[in-house]
């Protein structure tokens, strides 16, 4: 049962009916969504129409509806709070006013255990602001979240979660000495301008040691978040025995959170983009399968059940998800055959459609 409903702040809360698209047919909210505040903001400004579905939930399930949206409402708001924060704070090194690394900590560590301690890892992904206008803040909270998602997907608990959730905040540090039209430049960067984006990670590394931090991990993590296992990276091409793991995992999440943020100089990747493009990233041999391969399957499984446009233009619903090959899963298509994609390694995913689409 669903209902009809104006969009406003009055449904928070609330429960989505339907999948919700954008004019171009990109998903922006899933059926099954508690609605936030920030929903509510996306709803608002990318949808043509003022009215949604929403679940008329009966009332035995009411209250587990509210608790779920309350939690997601609750570290919603920490997010927003602390990227403000954290904006307000790191800003200070562009203008060489160096923090002492506890302050930043005192900004970040309630969020990161508030995450760490959320049982519904579904919700790390929702939860992660896409704004190209403070990239550098959101990514670096937003990396930390990945990276803690990571580590909880590969089995990681207590110090070492948290510990790798800060290599993750503070791995991007050093781009906050890279000039802002560079940042913001569209077009390809030139020879001078490349030389000083990769200088970043061991600017950051000295800007760690100048901030007070002692942890050696934190500092390798942007020293050599940019390294690759099969020595293609920088700034040093070291290995992938020589490259932490802790360390690896970060450069996944680093790059999957790039893939999926907006940029000046490129729109954002789907998730499932995303998931292929990591993958291929792997299959080259830049990076650790037993870290690729776990995560793109968690975020494969959340796409079951959902139709997808092929490369070839055919559309499909996502039936099963291969444990090893997640990124080429099972579809149906709607005269009822099928496609394993592993038999078709150059058709993959393109897009989520319209349900019924």
């Amino acid at each position: 049962m669903f209902k009809v409903i104006e969009i406003s702040p009055e449904i928070v809360g609330e429960v989505l009916a339907e999948d919700i698209f954008s004019e171009s047919g990109m998903l922006l909210l899933k059926a099954g969504t508690v609605l936030t505040h920030r929903h509510i903001v996306i709803l608002q400004n990318q949808i043509v129409g003022t009215k949604v579905k929403i679940k008329q939930a009966v009332t035995t399930n009411r209250t587990s509806f509210t608790m779920i949206a309350q939690k997601e409402i609750e570290l919603e708001t920490l997010y927003e709070e602390s990227l403000s924060k954290i904006e307000e704070k790191l800003s200070l090194i562009k203008k060489e006013q160096v923090p002492h690394v506890d302050e930043v900590k005192e900004i970040y560590s309630p969020l990161l255990k508030e995450i760490l301690s959320n049982d519904n890892l579904s919700s790390l992904l929702k939860i992660m602001h896409q704004s190209s206008k403070t990239y550098i803040y959101a990514h670096s909270l937003n990396v930390s979240i990945m990276s803690a998602l990571i580590g909880r997907i590969l089995g990681k608990k207590g110090q070492e979660l948290f510990e790798i959730a800060e290599m993750g905040f503070f791995h991007d540090i050093g781009m906050l000495t890279v000039p802002e039209e560079i940042l913001a430049k569209s077009s390809k960067l030139d020879a001078q301008e490349m030389h000083l984006i990769r200088e970043h990670p061991s600017k950051g590394a000295r800007i760690l040691q100048k901030m007070g931090e002692k942890r050696q991990s934190i500092i390798m993590a942007s020293m050599f978040h940019h390294e690759r296992i099969d020595g293609s990276g920088y700034p040093k091409k070291i290995t992938g025995p020589q490259i932490p793991y802790a360390i690896q995992i970060v450069t996944v999440a680093d790059i999957f959170t790039a893939m999926t943020s907006p940029r000046p100089y490129k729109q954002a990747f789907s998730q499932l983009q995303a998931c292929q493009e990591i993958m291929n990233d792997m299959l080259k041999g830049h990076l650790n399968p037993a870290i690729v391969v776990p995560l793109v399957r968690y975020i494969m499984r959340q796409h079951v059940r959902e139709n997808v446009k092929l490369s070839d233009g055919r559309k499909g619903e996502i039936i099963f998800i291969h444990d090893n090959e997640p990124h080429q899963p099972l579809l149906r298509f709607e005269d009822g055959t099928y496609i394993d994609l592993r038999r078709q390694p150059r058709t993959f995913i393109v897009n989520t459609l319209r349900t019924n689409s």
